[in-house]
């Protein structure tokens, strides 16, 4: 036995030793400590959002959050509404009904936009007119061909407000962009911001429950809805996973021990271990995210290995000495150093995982390992304080788990077998080894939050039925920065700008195509088919500068809410939505 070891397992006696003769101040001191640790837990919040995955000093977050402070949230909340046809007056009727009551009915929206209210921009006696599309309200079959001739008239409306063969019909709610509060810490500010959308999700159900009772059919999408469910599913998994893992541990401890103090002081260990760690993440106002979700299951798994390993030595040792101080004493001096340099090896793997770019992975290997040494650290002060405090008697070898005659029995078989065929052994092992290289290079790397999703799940079957009437429901923004004011105004950037959004309407991969590309030369190129007659061939962007000034100028005169929802205000930069 070399002197360090020999040395760092006197120390671990007597610490030991200490804790046998002042058990209750060793844990009074724990106790402060992981109490005072646990007034952070209220700064602990939820993100399962997709831009949660980067650090909020990533430049792509900070290029996203000055992106939402110009042209506000780019989550939209869709519900559709289907039919054998949409362009009938009962439909229409029951459609308006809906429509209305989720826009009077929803707070924190910053817009509640569809067929009844989708801009209609044409001409009339030279002037640009800018009204809803179901303006006037149509009644007769005359009526709804006409809105049919504007549908058809303008690239905006199907595939975003109607599907494309008119069998469903779309609602979109825009989400208030909560603005940045100094007062408040970024945790706070999301939990806000979820609980809003939350709230928003809740009431809007509410508003659709009753009017599936009046026979609509509807589904909502969007990805605030898929955010809102990967929470919900997170939380609840939790606390289910984190159960089953307690009392799943909890009857192999009675069966392994047969003590109530086999089981309870292992439990409280890991339980105080998960509290520490968590209320550090709370600390350092760290989110708990889809990967650090399994984090308390993953400590609880990991921590009560060092209990298991102290305490069969505490019970062989008491159970044959009767002597606590001395069981304890040596438990520890033999378990303590094997059981740091296990804990101390674990926590080294889940730290390698701390220089990652993705925040959550960053902080499951930063939280993880640190979290695996605390429960070392509660592990030699709780055990043997509270051995010490507990009333335990020692059991007659009969009665000790460790003499258990089947498990040293398939003890024996094991050892008996790969001592008498090495080779077995070894080829099995390389063969394994061999498979599991060979299919680890069949993994495909992804991150698709809706295949996370059980398929029969009724949230996830509402969702793919929009996708499927409307092409998708998840948006991609683009925004170009022409770095100089009123550039936008310029045939030859609106053309590119034009060409770009055709380029970017003809891209598709396998599994995903961009269904529609909205930008401001839409915009532009009705109002020029509108000051001339509302004649198609003027469908077109204008080579004249002073033009597309003119008629950006009239549309921001109108009234039109599209117009900076598509450029700023200072007409330098232009947004293309995918």
């Amino acid at each position: 036995m070399t002197a360090w070891k020999a040395r760092v397992e006197i120390w671990f006696g007597k610490l030991g030793n200490l804790l046998y003769d002042h058990p209750l101040k060793g844990l009074t001191l724990l106790l402060l400590l992981i109490c005072l640790l646990g007034t952070q837990l209220r700064h602990i919040y939820f993100d399962t959002s997709t831009e949660g995955f980067l650090s909020p000093n990533h430049p792509a977050i900070l290029d996203y959050d000055r992106f939402r402070e110009e042209f506000g949230r780019d989550e939209l909340v869709i519900v559709g509404a289907a039919a054998d046809a949409v362009l009938t007056a009962e439909f229409a009727t029951q459609f308006q009904s809906l429509y209305q009551d989720i826009d009077s009915g929803l707070e924190n929206t910053e817009a509640v936009d569809s067929l009844i209210n989708a801009r209609y921009v044409f001409g009339e006696d030279d002037e640009l007119i800018v009204q809803d599309l179901f303006e006037p309200w149509p009644e007769k079959t005359e009526d709804f061909r006409e809105i049919l001739r504007r549908i058809d008239s303008n690239n905006l409306y199907r595939g975003l407000f109607v599907s494309r063969d008119l069998t469903m019909a779309t609602i979109i709610i825009r989400l208030h962009y909560l603005q940045p509060d100094e007062s408040l810490t970024a945790g706070q500010a999301k939990a806000l911001a979820d609980a809003q959308t939350a709230k928003l999700l809740t009431d809007l159900n509410a508003i659709l429950d009753q009017h599936r009772a009046r026979g609509m059919t509807l589904y909502v999408a969007g990805s605030p809805v898929v955010t809102d469910l990967l929470q919900q599913s997170m939380l609840r998994d939790m606390r289910v996973f984190s159960l089953w893992v307690i009392v799943a541990i909890a009857v192999l401890l009675m069966i392994l021990f047969r003590r109530i103090s086999g089981v309870t002081l292992p439990l409280m260990v890991v339980v105080l271990s998960v509290v520490f760690t968590i209320s550090l993440m709370g600390l350092f106002r760290q989110p708990l995210q889809l990967p650090t979700a399994m984090l308390p299951t993953f400590l609880i798994v990991v921590g009560i290995g060092d209990s298991i390993h102290f305490l069969s030595l505490f019970f062989t040792e008491f159970n044959e000495t009767g002597d606590k101080r001395r069981s304890i004493i040596r438990a520890l001096e033999h378990a303590g150093l094997a059981m740091f340099l296990t804990s101390l090896t674990t926590a080294a793997g889940m730290a390698s995982f701390a220089n990652a770019d993705l925040l959550p992975i960053s902080n499951l290997g930063v939280f993880t390992a640190v979290g695996v040494m605390s429960a070392f650290l509660v592990t030699i002060i709780v055990l043997p304080a509270g051995l010490r405090l507990l009333p335990i008697k020692p059991k007659s070898q009969g009665h000790s788990p460790h003499t258990s005659p089947m498990l040293d029995r398939l003890i024996d078989a094991a050892t008996h077998f790969s001592f008498h065929y090495p080779k077995t052994v070894v080829f099995v092992s390389v063969a394994l080894l061999a498979a599991s290289l060979s299919l680890a290079t069949q993994m495909e790397f992804s991150h698709n939050p809706l295949k996370w999703l059980p398929d029969d799940m009724p949230q996830k079957q509402s969702i793919v039925a929009i996708d499927g009437e409307l092409g998708g429901s998840i948006s991609l923004e683009i925004v170009v920065d022409t770095g100089v004011d009123t550039s936008v105004y310029e045939p030859a950037f609106l053309h590119k700008l034009e060409q770009l959004g055709q380029d970017l309407e003809r891209f598709s991969t396998s599994e995903f195509h961009v269904n529609k590309v909205l930008s401001i030369t839409d915009l532009i190129k009705e109002s020029n088919r509108a000051l001339h007659d509302n004649d198609q061939a003027f469908y077109t962007i204008p080579d004249d500068r002073a033009l597309v000034a003119q008629e950006l100028f009239l549309l921001e005169l109108s009234g039109s809410e599209d117009l900076f929802r598509l450029v700023d205000r200072e007409y330098r930069k232009a947004r293309i939505t995918l």
